[in-house]
């Protein structure tokens, strides 16, 4: 597998939809990563190719790293080329840049969940990473850890942080945003169904046991 070091949180993922999450009280150092540590995964490419290795994925950047024999950490350095990522039973689809886990799959349909960090530089923070102000100040820090090494920021400075999770409707290779619309996209059949139980069970697009009531609802009456 092709590797380089990774120049820290080489971008920030600053976009947002009606169906993200963000959590006010987090542990940076447990989200910094999806999994809780590098466990064995295997990360399949488009052109078919396959390759395993310690594999985890970072909630900065929304990158693939995996530890090489060394025990370096890595980056894959064709990231454009991954297809999906499979680690300990969970797989990761590859979509839009993003990497959006699906859950508890029914035939070829599935919730799906992206879980990405937020960072945005204070005023007298260097302006390295450009930023996008789109949600308030849930954590700080004066220094982000990354690859066995700390990269300190400007004296005094600090990043305000925020964990934010996004929900999917998933039909094959094809992934949408969770809302009304989309899950009558997914089940056609269930158009005018799916609107009565949306208000009638007040189904909330931003939580996920929610959408889990009208994903177990739809499965059922497909």
């Amino acid at each position: 597998m092709k590797k380089v070091l990774l120049i820290v949180l080489v971008s920030i993922l600053s976009w947002q939809t009606a169906s993200a999450q963000a959590h006010a009280n987090f542990n940076v150092d447990s989200l910094e990563y999806i999994m809780p540590n590098f466990s064995i995964g295997t990360v399949l490419f488009y052109n078919g190719e396959r390759s395993q290795a310690l594999l985890n994925i970072n909630t900065f950047d929304n990158a693939v790293r995996f530890i090489d024999e060394k025990k370096d950490t890595l980056i894959v350095k064709n990231e454009e080329e991954i297809k999906a990522v499979y680690i300990k039973n969970r797989y990761f689809a590859k979509w839009q840049k993003k990497y959006v886990e699906l859950l508890n799959p029914t035939n070829d349909t599935s919730v799906g969940i992206h879980r990405y960090i937020n960072a945005i530089a204070k005023k007298n923070v260097v302006g390295a990473y450009g930023m996008a102000s789109e949600t308030a100040s849930v954590s700080s820090l004066s220094h982000i850890s990354d690859m066995g090494n700390t990269y300190k920021l400007k004296k005094g400075g600090a990043f305000d942080l925020s964990y934010h999770e996004v929900f999917y409707i998933c039909k094959g290779s094809k992934i949408y945003p969770a809302n009304t619309r989309n899950f009558q996209k997914v089940y056609p059949k269930l158009k005018e169904k799916i609107s009565v139980f949306v208000k009638e069970n007040d189904i909330d697009f931003s939580n996920l046991e929610s959408i889990k009531i009208l994903y177990d609802y739809c499965i059922k009456n497909q």
